[in-house]
């Protein structure tokens, strides 16, 4: 191997004849492995003494002004993930290696396997059994969809998530790699009709057709992976990479229970609707995914969907598998299309089967309740239901004649009524209202503790709102995720009546609105996500932009921390042009109205003493700063905005 020529060789660490170097810093100590598009190395960074990977291009790309120009934009995206499961970005560069320039990328180096690598170990050891058990399968593919979700929330989609791509380590975290090579070959493959990228066996059905990728990709991709961890093998299999495709698009999976009992009816339906054919059937993104997992492993084998026939497990027997379970043309499970289209299906928790329960326990007060049907083993209906339907149907006879009563007197009133008596309540031991009065009572319904702390999500939402309350939602201002509760008014633990008021306060998750004007653009918002920092640490930003008309210059955004009553700088950002989610969005390309999410992330010194700093952002280029015009909701000095003065602790 070719030692760098620029490198005084009495150095520490200088390379010798039979040691590489990339830009006289990475110093290339082993080959780990190489596939189609690049090579992997591992490596030392010498400035940061630390351990690195390093992806080194093969020459069809590296060559290919096209691709190289989308990789150096995608690599820079996927830098700004800073997720414990998304292998981090630290460099992109380029130099010769053994007289060839090559492109290269620093990634962070992670022990362990590829999962590949190990689902084919536990399938040669063990031949004919799934390579992992569903508790271990569902933890592993929560934590691909939790960073993928990460990089979903800044609207970057991966476009090539295969098990070759999530890197294992010893300790059983999860890490997604290679998110800047997949996205710019992907954005290259757009713009060329007659490619089609992607990894047969994984690619979604738009993908196979060569349609747009989106989060929804990436949600059928790790659905296949979640597939194969259970069943031993791909849903779909063929040498023909367009027999492949043309599975992917019209065929349907094998059954998952058909090749592994231990799957469960939720854990299929779940599995079924992250391989929807139709990208709006799948969950919308892997975090919708995430939740669904998360909800399935808290639970177990526990039954989570309300008003489904689906019973829990009980022991090696498993439930009579009704017709309905079978997925449809669409691809879809009729199971994972009950209400809420199976959003409902393994994510229903127990706060839910709780307000199930007491919404049926409280019918005879007026409560609409939620019916449950009740079958026996061989499939027929059971006699329980018999006997309620013959309940039910007396009780609408007995209403009959009352409302004959009530009719008769409204047309043919008496001439003379009786003085009117306070009306009584009959009571019984316990405090239940008697038969004969409950419909003038008002049902009431507790408020769970377990409310607090919970995403509200839609799932939840829909399900408080089936209670009968009026649910009204409140942001208040707090560091925690978005849209995550805080508190209840009443308070949980309380009891509101069915037809009461219910507001919920969630989490705005470190949303500062500003509402700036530097005109022609307006700085809507800041998200940070913590109220105080530590040195060393990174302040996570995000920037929300909106063009009042058209900007006819470009513009550059910078980030300063500052002393709180001074102006000596303490750190800054990269001054950049701004990026929608990641993406290069230059100012003269704005569209009037359209909001711009630019995230940022600032490293503190360590060495910045504990005290109050004051974080300002502003827009500049060659004539100096954007003037602004109106601070709206924040403050000004010297035409930046200060968006917060916060507190740097030991």
């Amino acid at each position: 191997m070719q030692a760098s020529p620029n490198r005084d060789n009495k150095d520490q660490g200088a390379p010798s004849p039979n040691t590489s170097w990339l830009n006289n810093r990475y110093r290339l100590l082993a080959l780990i492995a190489g596939g189609g598009m690049a090579t992997v190395y591992k490596a030392q960074d010498t400035l940061l003494n630390r351990v690195v990977a390093i992806k080194t291009l093969r020459d069809q790309f590296a060559l290919d002004p096209q691709f190289m120009s989308r990789f150096r934009d995608e690599a820079q995206a996927a830098a700004n993930l800073n997720h414990p499961n998304v292998v981090t970005v630290f460099d992109v560069g380029k130099d010769k290696l053994q007289g060839v320039e090559r492109q290269y990328l620093v990634m962070e180096y992670v022990e362990g396997h590829d999962l590949k690598h190990i689902l084919r170990d536990r399938l040669s050891s063990n031949p004919g059994r799934p390579p992992f058990n569903i508790e271990e399968a569902v933890n592993i593919i929560r934590q691909v969809c939790e960073g993928v979700g990460s990089a979903h929330n800044r609207g970057l989609a991966h476009c090539d998530l295969k098990p070759q791509n999530v890197m294992m380590s010893p300790s059983g975290r999860v890490k997604v790699t290679d998110f800047g090579i997949a996205r710019a070959y992907t954005a290259l493959s757009n713009e060329r009709s007659d490619t089609v990228w992607g990894t047969p066996q994984y690619f979604a059905p738009e993908q196979a057709a060569g349609h747009p990728t989106s989060a929804a990709s990436d949600v059928y991709s790790i659905g296949v992976m979640l597939y194969e961890m259970l069943a031993g093998r791909l849903p779909f299999e063929s040498r023909d990479s367009k027999e492949l495709a043309r599975m992917h698009i019209i065929a349907q999976p094998p059954e998952l229970h058909s090749l592994n009992a231990g799957v469960s009816l939720q854990l299929e339906a779940i599995v079924n609707k992250a391989l929807a054919k139709d990208p709006a059937n799948r969950y919308r993104d892997a975090n919708q995914l995430a939740r669904v997992l998360d909800a399935y492993l808290r639970q177990g084998e526990e039954n989570t969907m309300i008003g489904s026939g689906a019973a829990p497990r009980g022991g090696a027997s498993r439930p009579n598998r009704p017709q309905s379970t079978k997925p449809s043309a669409s691809g879809a499970s009729a199971v994972a299309s009950q209400k809420g289209n199976a959003a409902s299906v393994g994510s229903q928790s127990t706060l839910q089967r709780r307000l199930a329960s007491a919404n049926a326990g409280n019918t005879s007060s007026g409560m609409t309740g939620m019916t449950t049907i009740f079958r026996t083993s061989e499939g027929s209906t059971d006699m329980l239901v018999w006997l309620l339907s013959a309940i039910a149907f007396a009780c609408v006879l007995g209403l009959i004649p009352l409302y004959l009563a009530v009719y008769r007197l409204y047309i043919d009133p008496p001439g003379d009524l009786p003085p009117a008596k306070p009306a009584t309540v009959a009571t019984v031991p316990g405090g239940n209202v008697s038969a004969a009065t409950s419909a003038s009572v008002i049902a009431t319904q507790l408020i769970p503790n377990e409310l607090i702390g919970r995403a509200l999500d839609n799932s939840l939402l829909d399900t408080l709102k089936s209670v009968g309350w009026t649910v009204v939602l409140a942001e208040r201002p707090s560091f925690l995720p978005e849209r995550q509760i805080l508190l209840t008014e009443p308070p949980v633990g309380t009891r509101l009546p069915v037809t009461g008021t219910l507001n919920i306060f969630v989490s705005n998750g470190g949303r500062i609105d500003i509402g700036a004007e530097m005109s022609p653009i307006v700085l809507e918002s800041v998200r940070l996500n913590a109220e105080s920092y530590k040195p060393g640490q990174t302040m996570e930003l995000g920037l929300r932009w909106v063009a009042r008309s058209r900007v006819a210059t470009g513009y550059k955004t910078y980030v300063h921390v500052l002393d709180a009553n001074a102006d000596n700088l303490r750190a800054q950002g990269d001054d950049r042009e701004p990026r929608d989610n990641g993406t290069p969005a230059p100012t003269v390309t704005w569209t009037v109205g359209r909001a711009i999410n630019d995230n940022f992330s600032i490293t503190l010194p360590n060495n910045l003493p504990p005290g109050k700093y004051r974080l300002q952002v502003g827009l500049y280029n060659d004539q100096g700063r954007l003037r602004v015009t109106n601070p709206g909701k924040a403050t000004v000095r010297n035409d930046s905005v200060i968006v917060k003065v916060f507190d740097v602790v030991r």
